[in-house]
């Protein structure tokens, strides 16, 4: 019997809501619809320079980049070397 009313009492408190909210012009909607696509985009963006950010941060590509930098250093070395 107690969840009988519960549900009423829940299924009443919606229907109220529902009503009171007002109707959406379609400018309206169409200018919220504009609002959370550049919040999307913004977020989207923040998000993937923080995560550029890491990535070039990151031990494995320093490392990379270090070992790269090495190994172009020798064969420089090694062609100056031969040409002399």
């Amino acid at each position: 019997m107690r969840l009988y009313l519960a549900v009423a009492v829940l299924m009443l408190a919606f229907v109220a809501y529902a009503a009171a909210e007002e109707e959406q012009t379609f400018m309206e909607r169409l200018t919220n619809f504009r609002q959370r696509a550049v919040e999307l985009g913004q977020n989207a963006y923040a998000r993937s320079v923080e995560s550029l950010q890491q990535l070039a941060n990151s031990e494995f590509v320093t490392k990379s980049k270090s070992y790269i930098q090495n190994t172009m250093d020798t064969i420089v070395e090694r062609v100056k070397g031969s040409s002399s």
